[in-house]
């Protein structure tokens, strides 16, 4: 298991959405408890800021390089996305980044668990994975959900909640937005959600989103 958020799951946002929980499962915990006589290892994987950190992307490659599967529990931080403020992008961090490519790379069986609150782009990653879990801001028992459907105990048999594009560029306000000053101009007209994927996937061989 890589990733902070198997050890500090990433279970709300913040600001309106903020909440007391009455108590908060641990993902790692919970995977242990599902997992009988498996060996299970850690290694944290990403820092909690913007920093580049070579010694725990290389520290997660050698435990995933030896072991069946590797999980990654790769949360978008507060400082890429919260509440009151625009993304300027829809990237994970860099780091978070580089350590999915690493670990796909030396480890086929890579599942990717995603703790985020809106779409994130994969295109620079998402090949080199055997699966993605998109699990949201799981609340305080995601932890034993997500558990649940790693062992498959559980399916929950279901399709996206909202579009993911490739990449910025492929939204439809990416030509618009921000606008100058307080003003955004609306340019999109009435092509915008699937609208305008419709169209542009009808005019085009090229996928740009995942659905």
């Amino acid at each position: 298991m890589i990733g902070r958020a198997a050890q500090k799951p990433y279970f709300q946002g913040g600001g309106s959405s903020y909440i007391n929980p009455t108590q908060v499962d641990i993902p790692f915990k919970e995977l242990q408890l599902r997992a009988g006589n498996a060996e299970l290892t850690y290694a944290e994987g990403y820092p909690p800021d913007d920093s580049l950190q070579p010694a725990l992307i290389e520290e997660a490659v050698s435990l995933a390089q030896n072991a069946d599967v590797a999980l990654l529990y790769i949360a978008l931080p507060a400082f890429k996305e919260t509440e009151g403020s625009d993304r300027p992008d829809l990237d994970l961090t860099e780091q978070q980044v580089m350590l999915i490519q690493a670990v796909s790379k030396v480890q086929p069986n890579t599942v990717v668990i995603l703790n985020n609150g809106a779409p994130v782009a994969m295109h620079t990653w998402l090949d080199g994975t055997a699966a993605v879990l998109e699990a949201w801001m799981m609340g305080q028992a995601g932890g034993g959900a997500i558990a649940d459907i790693l062992f498959g105990i559980t399916n929950p048999s279901g399709k996206l909640a909202e579009t993911f594009p490739l990449k910025l560029t492929d939204t439809p306000a990416y030509l618009n937005f921000p606008g100058d000053l307080s003003e955004v101009l609306y340019g999109e007209g009435l092509f915008i959600g699937y609208r305008y994927y419709d169209q542009r996937i009808w005019m085009s061989s090229s996928p740009l989103v995942l659905d």
